[in-house]
């Protein structure tokens, strides 16, 4: 009998009746507490991977309303200067300005009008 397990290149005893599953076979030979304590490393890995998300996520969330800000007051700040430029535009606005000035309209005789050779205005 000995030499018929030889032939078929099996062993004897408890190894015999497990099958060949590489670690997963190995799996039924560790204790309890020690695969409560591979288990209890595999949750706590999966929380620290769960924190450091949510905190990447709040942080983004963060700068996001922090650019949300910026962004509304420089709006603001826009819409202030397209006002002052509009504003100073005005042709009330610039004849006002001039005036106070001491600047006046000259009158047509006043205008002295040269012409060139070279066409242009």
């Amino acid at each position: 009998m000995a030499k018929r397990r030889a032939a078929t290149g099996r062993r004897g005893g408890a190894d015999a009746r497990r099958p060949a599953w590489g670690w997963l076979g190995r799996l039924g030979a560790q204790s309890a507490p020690t695969l409560a304590l591979e288990g209890a490393v595999v949750v706590g890995l999966l929380a620290l991977l769960y924190l450091s998300q949510v905190a990447a996520v709040n942080t983004a969330n963060t700068r996001l309303q922090a650019l949300q800000t910026q962004q509304t007051s420089l709006r603001r700040t826009d819409e202030q200067a397209h006002e002052q430029l509009a504003q100073a535009q005005n042709v009330a606005t610039i004849d006002q300005r001039a005036r106070a000035l001491g600047l006046r309209p000259a009158s047509p005789g006043a205008i002295i009008v040269i012409q060139t050779s070279g066409g242009g205005r």
